[in-house]
């Protein structure tokens, strides 16, 4: 894996969507791949945060019978979480 054009693609990401202040790439069993955040963020904990709600939004998804999901997003009072 190229992680010199991965962190490049991130902080593009962050330097062309407003609003973007940290970045996790996270595989789907929840391990982190690469991070491009603060400090105060830790990529392990938001890698698997992440993987448990793919996993519950793709079950609800599926038991709903609404077809595949497309994303998740987490909304807090100051920012969100995009899965």
């Amino acid at each position: 894996m190229d992680f010199d054009a991965l962190a490049a693609e991130l902080r593009g990401l962050r330097d062309s969507v407003a609003g973007v202040p940290d970045t996790v790439v996270a595989a789907v069993d929840g391990n982190c791949i690469f991070a491009d955040a603060d400090e105060s963020i830790d990529p392990a904990k938001i890698s698997a945060l992440a993987a448990a709600d793919l996993g519950i939004a793709r079950q609800a998804s599926e038991l709903a019978g609404q077809g595949s999901l497309n994303q998740t997003v987490a909304f807090s009072s100051d920012s969100y979480l995009a899965v």
